[in-house]
């Protein structure tokens, strides 16, 4: 979740092996696992130099089987964990994981070969490396704790299992080893356990602050919207209109404004009702958005039976356009109009526009004021028409 967009209706969750929900999976991975990725290849290959480093010993520890341990760690554990370094990064999360925690397990197993096959007086003591690797799994790797848990209880098993059944070897410090052991992976077994809770918890905690923050943007952004939108028509309202008023204003571009009134829309409340004049502006101001869906023109309502267009950076010409295509698609709804006494049967709307381009000094209040007296001279000359405000801008448009 780009910064992946949070699902703000999701609940991150973690389950007693530490594993996220499969969503919360998704989110972390997309944000660390590349980090994860690099850190397993860095450590593989950084653990590779000390693991090589122990063939000194086996001069000392394992003289009698020095070159086959030496053989063991260079021909078979180094290039497989080469192989590895290069697999993580390629691998699937899930899969990345699993070949890591079955390389600890090879890693782990082959030295005991070499202890229980040993017959040196001193190679019981290379079984103390087993604990080394065991913390650099558990601890360094970071493995998951699920995988850890699994390589903590195989590895000590087979541990003990070779010191078991290794020929030679003292009960007593047969015991004492295996002790040793089962200690070592309980120790470093809660070690990861609690470095992996706080990875867990640390990203738990920044995906719930992401969440929250996002709700709260969204219900911000949710308020913001349905104070700007009128509740009946859904159009914009009286305060969404004057917000790009300002803004249309204070650009270079030109604008016009189309002031519309439903004629006669009180006749048709008395005679049809107010539930049946809700119906009309709600048919009519789904014509109006419709005519005027397109970028840079808006539509709102004014207030009651008025509404309002607003062209920015269009041509004289096209605001025409839209006021002729304003008037012809509110005929065509034959929405019928009992109560008019003019001889039009059905709804009609008419319309006044005023206009300036971007270098006039008018104000928003100059030009609304200049929409309303031609929306006026619009009734009075008979409705159902559209007018400018004034012979200036007629000019303007007289090509249409």
């Amino acid at each position: 979740m780009a910064a992946e967009k949070v699902l703000t209706d999701h609940v991150p969750s973690m389950d007693r092996w530490l594993r996220f929900d499969s969503i919360t999976e998704k989110h972390y991975e997309h944000a660390r696992g590349n980090a994860r990725r690099k850190h397993l290849q860095y450590t593989i290959l950084f653990g590779l130099i000390f693991y090589n480093v122990y063939n000194l010993t086996s001069f000392f520890l394992m003289p009698d089987i020095v070159w086959l341990t030496i053989a063991m760690r260079v021909a078979l554990v180094t290039p497989g964990s080469c192989i590895l370094a290069y697999l993580v990064l390629h691998a699937s999360p899930r899969m990345r994981e699993w070949l890591v925690t079955v390389g600890m397990i090879n890693a782990f197993t082959l030295p005991l070969i070499a202890f229980w096959y040993t017959t040196a007086p001193l190679g019981a003591y290379a079984f103390s490396e087993q604990a080394l690797t065991l913390t650099y799994g558990n601890m360094l790797l970071a493995l998951r704790f699920r995988h850890a848990v699994m390589f903590s209880i195989v590895s000590v098993a087979t541990a003990c299992l070779f010191a078991a059944t290794k020929a030679g070897l003292p009960d007593g410090l047969m015991f004492a080893l295996c002790i040793q052991m089962i200690t070592a992976g309980c120790f470093t077994l809660a070690g990861n356990y609690l470095i992996e809770r706080r990875r867990c918890e640390d990203f738990l905690t920044t995906l719930h602050a992401k969440i929250n923050a996002e709700n709260a943007q969204t219900a911000s952004y949710a308020l913001e919207v349905l104070t700007k939108t009128d509740p009946l028509t859904g159009l914009l309202n009286r305060r969404g209109l004057d917000e790009l008023l300002d803004q249309a204003h204070a650009s270079d571009q030109s604008l016009a404004v189309m002031m519309i009134d439903v004629d006669h829309f009180k006749m048709f409340n008395d005679t049809c009702g107010h539930p049946a004049g809700d119906s009309c502006l709600i048919r009519l101001a789904e014509t109006l958005n419709a005519c005027t869906h397109q970028p840079g023109v808006y539509c709102a309502r004014y207030g009651g039976e008025e509404f309002t267009i607003l062209v920015i950076d269009k041509p004289p010409l096209e605001v025409v356009r839209i006021a002729k295509q304003l008037i012809q698609s509110v005929r065509t709804l034959n929405i019928t109009h009992p109560g008019r006494s003019d001889g039009k049967p059905y709804v009609t709307i008419s319309i006044g526009i005023s206009a300036q381009d971007g270098s006039t000094t008018q104000t928003i209040a100059e030009v609304m004021n200049a929409a309303d007296d031609a929306l006026y001279l619009a009734k009075t000359l008979g409705r159902d028409q559209y007018r400018f405000s004034d012979q200036i801008e007629a000019k303007l448009v007289s090509g249409g």
